[in-house]
């Protein structure tokens, strides 16, 4: 510290800037600066530069800018010698190592010590020392969300939690003793295993409060207090509760049990206090818990009314015949549901007709609210007398004073959920035509043509309804990536058009405008149109094209959460089998599972396909599980041993189900070319149709021609071949031996004809935990099958077995 002295004392003291070098103070040379550097490591050294220069001054200090080492010049010697400032000294920013000692208020000093404000030395047991009788010492501040949000705090860490006991404004010191990477916070005073503490969290407010009724036994409010002592304490904790906000008519009372109450060491005791009384004021309020340093405050609300109708969530659904307004119509049904909540059991509704000026009706029956929750449901009806595809507000008095406003004739929505197909796989294979590609927003995937041929399509299939409007992009751009010429192609797409199907033919409903890679055209469709369940978009020119987008907006129950249809799974059985003969005639059923949240009715459907066709009659949906049933019947016409598939529908939902599937075949007989690897690894009926991929047949060596083959015992129609790569457990002492089964390549199916074995295809890579399924361009009748290595290599299969006719 350097201080200006104004006064003298005799002529010891004169005015003029004073230093103190840790034991005097001293004065200031006034033609020179005290700390004075050199560029040595010792001012002894005859060439040393002094900044500034001044030497040999017993008053200065000299700092070395080398190592910085400091000295002092000893006139006795007349020599520099080293200097060590006294550990009490402070550090300055600025080089200065003086020291004020006990005339300083704020001392870092070099042993680490910190004093603030102190007048004296700073206490030789604190590496901080803070003095004041007028100030405190003020630590972070801070919410618990921010508290939590500490990276790794050290265990001691010391915050000031501003909402830690429960109010917004009920803070403690919080002091972490657990661990960085498991942070334990305890308000300070309230340290675990010392003393008692209040679970805010696990405290509740119960019962429901409504105006004009009557608080019962269930009104109470439980604070949970927890005992961390290692001994049972005793407390009273009666008047502990206040209530604050709507509390009108209300008042609270208790605990229970009985106050006071002794609470066993690590036990907990819940206190219940009751909230008597009548409700008179609607709204929030508060109960605040606080006394003897404990403090928890929940929240409630008064409600209005016993009933609390959900308008924001009412719905239309299952209009009848049509789900759109149409002038001269009859409505013979059809639903307005409204959600509400109960919280009083017992309170009935009356029956209601409200009559719109359109001359449609919505009509309820009476009935009881149920508790908690539940719909209160209106018939639709009337003959509709206003404009064709407009929409009408009912303004509904569902209880008291609750009235929703429901729209009626609205009920289009984007359907997202159809199957869809094209006139081939797309360009170069890989980009198809799929319900996520279809309809997502990207504009990037999607469906390409192949080639510039016309008539090309892509089309979609989907519950049947009445279309409002169509949504399409142009062609998807990452298919194109490899060619920028391709690209420019699809930046406008003309001279499509698109079309419906009638039940028997493609009708054309518009012709498609310029289409944008960038973003979506709509379509409008008069609501007139007849139903449509089918919709594809064609090329009536041979050029290169694509769509990136498309789906339909029509009139179903979007806001119906749709049946999930298990298409998978269907069941088929046919007469004469279930194998597909062309020209054979057919009887039969499938059957479909599906789950639903809604019961509902649901329309009769037909679909039609190579001479097949699947009916089903209008029928009622559960709340639940439940099935469809399709009758089959007519006469096969498409090609032989082949499996066909079937679009279905089902409010909302669709899938696909097949017929003319062929059956697993796991029964055979295997053998191979060894007995595997070791010995260990046989080709077995087990081991090759589980599923586990661990099991199976692996190679002894490298040499090409081994095989593995599967007998049948009699011949059959084999359609595909499932595959999976090499047993794990075969190599699992040479991780460099399972890392080469990863992915096998380099092998051949082949048949036997009777005489000698035929090639069938290349087979597919294969991996090691999943199958892969091959399916042959042309079934094949044998009773053997065999995969067999070309190339010399380490392999195996933990997977082989056909699927059958």
């Amino acid at each position: 510290m350097i201080v200006y002295n104004k006064s003298t004392f005799g002529s010891a003291v004169t005015q003029g800037f004073y230093y103190n070098d840790g034991e005097k103070w001293v004065k200031v040379n006034e033609e020179v600066a005290s700390l004075v550097s050199f560029d040595t490591t010792d001012p002894n050294i005859v060439s040393t530069l002094f900044t500034p220069n001044v030497t040999a001054n017993p008053n200065s200090v000299y700092s070395s800018s080398v190592d910085g080492s400091f000295w002092k010049y000893d006139t006795t010697t007349s020599k520099y010698i080293t200097y060590q400032p006294k550990p009490s000294t402070e550090w300055y920013l600025n080089g200065t190592t003086t020291d004020a000692a006990a005339n300083k208020n704020i001392a870092i000093y070099r042993i680490g010590e910190v004093g603030i404000g102190s007048d004296t030395n700073i206490n030789p047991s604190a590496m901080l020392d803070v003095n004041s009788s007028t100030k405190g010492f003020l630590p972070p501040r801070m919410k618990k969300t921010v508290r939590d949000a500490i990276t790794k705090p050290a265990a001691g860490l010391i915050v000031y939690c501003t909402d830690c006991r429960g109010g917004d404004s009920d803070g403690c010191l919080n002091y972490n003793f657990g661990t960085p990477d498991n942070p334990t916070w305890e308000c300070l005073g309230e340290p675990k295993g010392a003393i008692v503490s209040i679970d805010c969290p696990g405290s509740s407010i119960e019962g429901n409060y409504i105006v004009n009724v009557a608080n019962t036994a269930a009104n109470v409010i439980k604070f949970k207090i927890d005992n961390n002592t290692f001994a049972p304490i005793t407390g009273n904790f009666t008047n502990y509760v206040t209530l604050s906000g709507a509390t009108g008519g209300l008042s609270v009372s208790g605990p229970t049990p009985a106050q006071p109450i002794t609470i066993n060491a690590g036990a907990s005791a819940i206190l219940s206090y009751t909230i008597s009384g009548t409700p008179t004021v609607p709204g929030p309020f508060k109960a605040r818990f606080a006394g003897n340093g404990l403090v928890c405050e929940k929240s409630g609300e008064v409600l209005n009314s016993s009933i609390v109708v959900d308008c924001a969530n009412a719905f239309v659904y299952g209009m009848t015949p049509i789900k759109y307004l149409k002038a001269g119509t009859t409505y013979s049904g059809g639903t307005v549901r409204i959600p509400y909540k109960a919280y009083q059991s017992g309170i009935t509704y009356p029956a209601q007709t409200v009559t719109l000026p359109s001359g449609i009706t919505l009509t309820r029956a009476a009935g009881t609210f149920a508790t908690p929750s539940g719909f209160v449901e209106y018939t639709i009806g009337g003959t509709y007398s206003g404009s064709n595809c407009a929409i009408v507000t009912a303004d509904i008095n569902v209880e008291g004073n609750s009235i929703c406003n429901v729209v009626i004739g609205d009920n289009q929505s984007d359907y997202l959920s159809g199957v869809y197909k094209a006139s081939s796989d797309g360009y170069g294979n890989s980009c198809p035509a799929t319900q996520f590609g279809m309809t997502d927003t990207n504009y990037s995937s999607g469906w390409a043509s192949p080639n510039t041929t016309a008539n090309q399509w892509v089309e979609i299939t989907f519950p049947s309804m009445g279309v409002r409007k169509v949504v399409l992009s142009g062609g998807p751009v990452s298919c194109w990536a490899g060619n920028a010429s391709y690209v420019s192609y699809y930046a406008n797409q003309a001279g499509l058009q698109l079309e419906y199907w009638n039940g028997s033919s493609w009708v054309g409903l518009a012709s498609v405008p310029t289409l944008y890679q960038d973003r979506v055209t709509i379509i409008d469709i008069n609501c007139d149109t007849p139903a449509i369940s089918r919709l594809r978009v064609r090329n009536n020119t041979a050029q290169w094209w694509g769509i990136g987008t498309f789906y339909p907006v029509g009139y179903w129950d979007s806001k119906v959460t749709p049946p999930v249809l298990d298409c998978e799974a269907a069941v088929v059985s046919l007469s004469p089998s279930n194998t597909l003969i062309n020209g054979q005639s057919y009887t039969g059923t499938v059957t479909v599972n599906y789950t639903a949240t809604l019961a509902s009715s649901y329309n009769a459907e037909v679909v039609s396909k190579s001479g097949l066709t699947l009916t089903r009659a209008a029928g009622n949906m559960v709340n639940g599980s439940g099935s469809i049933v399709y009758n089959v019947s007519g006469t096969y016409t498409g090609n032989s041993y082949k499996e066909e598939t079937f679009p279905i529908s089902l409010i909302g939902s669709s899938c696909e189900v097949t017929l003319g599937n062929p059956t697993e075949f796991k029964t055979g007989t295997y053998s191979a070319s060894s007995s595997g690897y070791g010995n260990t690894c046989p080709a077995t009926q087990a081991s090759m149709t589980d599923s586990s991929y661990t099991t199976g047949w692996a190679s002894p060596n490298t040499a090409a021609d081994q095989f593995i083959e599967i007998n049948f015992g009699t011949a059959k129609v084999v359609k595909k071949i499932a595959v999976s790569a090499g047993p794990v457990t075969c190599w699992a002492g040479n991780a460099q031996w399972v890392s080469a089964y990863a992915n096998v390549a380099g092998l051949q199916f082949e048949y036997w004809n009777g005489s000698s074995w035929v090639g069938i295809a290349a087979v597919p890579t294969v991996t090691q935990n999943s199958i892969t399924t091959y399916v042959l361009s042309n079934t094949i009748s044998t009773s053997k099958i065999r995969v067999r290595n070309n190339t010399a290599q380490w392999w195996g299969l933990a997977t082989f077995y056909p699927f059958v006719y």
